[in-house]
């Protein structure tokens, strides 16, 4: 989902940074995870770029979406392979094939 009137939002911009209680506060205030900015990036791709684990687990654990692709094509996974982040893309690729809880199928 395109952000449309504003090019970063908060939870970009402290996912990028790796502050990661502020990132908690935000996901529990509701903060959109798959918003993206206007060159398509996401939260989850920055923490990916910026090779940090923990936000990116805490984004996935949200349920960010990783099949968003940027307006270059990029998504998070081909962000971890590009950069040899071989850990990360494992992570990703491991969030792809998590079961669908019961009370969401």
């Amino acid at each position: 989902m395109k952000s449309g009137s504003c090019d970063i939002n908060l939870l970009y911009v402290i996912s990028q940074n790796g502050h990661i209680e502020i990132v908690q506060l935000l996901l529990k205030a509701g903060a959109g995870v798959d918003v993206q900015a206007l060159n398509g990036v996401t939260a989850l791709m920055l923490a990916v770029y910026n090779n940090n684990a923990v936000v990116t687990q805490m984004l996935l654990d949200a349920d960010a979406d990783i099949d968003v692709a940027a307006n270059n094509g990029a998504t998070a996974q081909l962000v971890a392979s590009k950069l040899g982040f071989e850990d990360l893309s494992a992570l990703l690729q491991e969030s792809k094939h998590r079961e669908v809880p019961i009370n969401q199928q």
